[in-house]
């Protein structure tokens, strides 16, 4: 089941709308386009499958997404985002 969560971010937290692939990441680059705020960058990335480094996909036959940001259900139905 599919949920959206809409939200606005404090200006100290940013999304990078490009997939993160570790062969052309560069870090200078980044830091300068987001003006030194990728400590707190959300990033994601195509899914591979560990022992054959193929990208994972999901029944419906889409690539699968992971992410270094997850969002947190509190006991009173209250959420928070943890990036990292």
């Amino acid at each position: 089941k599919l949920h959206m969560h809409v939200t606005k971010l404090p200006n100290f937290v940013g999304v990078q709308p490009e997939a993160y692939d570790p062969s052309t990441y560069d870090a200078k680059v980044e830091e300068d386009e987001y003006r030194g705020y990728v400590h707190n960058m959300i990033r994601w990335r195509y899914k591979r499958d560990a022992s054959t480094g193929r990208y994972v996909r999901d029944e419906n036959g889409k690539l699968v997404r992971e992410s270094n940001a997850r969002f947190v259900k509190w006991s009173d139905g209250s959420y928070t985002l943890h990036v990292g």
